[in-house]
């Protein structure tokens, strides 16, 4: 089948040359001499100056904006810091610092992804330790990424299978996570439980302290949230939360908490309950600051009575 194609390819192409020859003895008129690249390139101007618009005939250049330009590309939110200075631009353990005094999702997953490229195993205790602590989606995911280049092995993609075999990884090999963990661990720790700071800040081996991981809650150790010695951490806020009668003008503080500038409350929330009908109102918040302002006369007192009228804000 190729051979008749081509023999009919050859056909067509000699019966289109003897066509087109001119033969001396027939008298034709002579043809014209094949074109050449300058002969196409003239034709090539000649034709472009026929179409292209005479300079008086062209009007103001057109600056309405293109339909197929590229739409805006959204940037990832960033907190602010403490300097001022944008957070894609600290070095690693300027952004270690940063987000220890302001621990957030955005803050923690980019961290745990720049670890995982350094490609240094010494982060691998730090990643796992933001990966348990930060309760999100997008961080756990960088973090499994993270912990899947610095030890070789692959991620699964699930939180719980990953989370042991990457401490199993750990725990066989013991590397020693390096300068400033000791830190790092017992102050992100102690946004979870100021006691867990406390206990973690005992342990003087950094690969001891590596391997300590939260368990979790006991069964029955989640306290009654209207206990005001307790601290609740709500979106990495450490708020204390305290409650007095549907009727009362004043609720009683504890200040337990504010014997150390470290473990103190963000913020104090008051609540007025009405436990017989289930209606809980919330006179508003106060933050440290205003606190301390007016508590300044509380010295060497267990508690302090404020009107509720201080707490702003309000919800029903």
């Amino acid at each position: 089948m190729r051979k008749l194609i081509c023999a009919a390819v050859a056909v067509s192409v000699l019966a289109a040359a003897c066509s087109t020859s001119a033969d001396p003895d027939e008298g034709s008129a002579p043809t014209e001499p094949p074109a050449t690249s300058s002969t196409l390139a003239a034709d090539s101007a000649d034709s472009a100056a026929a179409t292209e618009p005479a300079a008086d005939d062209m009007g103001p250049p057109d600056t309405t904006p293109s339909d197929t330009a590229p739409p805006p590309t959204t940037q990832p939110f960033f907190p602010g810091t403490e300097d001022g200075r944008p957070f894609l631009e600290l070095t690693l353990t300027e952004k270690i610092h940063e987000f220890l005094e302001l621990p957030n999702t955005a803050f923690a997953a980019n961290i745990a992804g720049e670890m995982g490229l350094t490609g240094d195993q010494r982060w691998v205790p730090w990643v796992m330790d933001i990966m348990r602590t930060a309760g999100a989606r997008n961080v756990s995911d960088t973090s499994m990424g993270a912990l899947e280049r610095l030890t070789g092995i692959e991620s699964s993609g699930d939180f719980n299978t990953d989370y042991v075999r990457y401490g199993s990884w750990y725990r066989t090999n013991g590397v020693d996570p390096g300068e400033g963990y000791e830190t790092f661990k017992s102050e992100l720790y102690a946004y979870l439980d100021f006691r867990f700071g406390d206990m973690l800040a005992q342990v003087t081996d950094r690969v001891t302290l590596g391997a300590i991981q939260f368990g979790g809650v006991r069964r029955g150790g989640i306290p009654e949230l209207n206990n005001p010695e307790r601290l609740l951490l709500l979106n990495r806020f450490s708020v204390q939360l305290v409650t007095g009668g549907m009727l009362s003008d004043q609720i009683t503080i504890p200040l337990g908490h504010w014997d150390q500038a470290a473990k103190a409350p963000q913020l104090v929330a008051a609540g007025l309950v009405d436990e017989e009908n289930g209606v809980v109102y919330f006179p508003g918040v106060m933050t440290a600051e205003q606190f301390i302002r007016q508590a300044a006369d509380a010295v060497d007192q267990e508690v302090i009575t404020l009107d509720t009228s201080c707490f702003e804000g309000g919800l029903e």
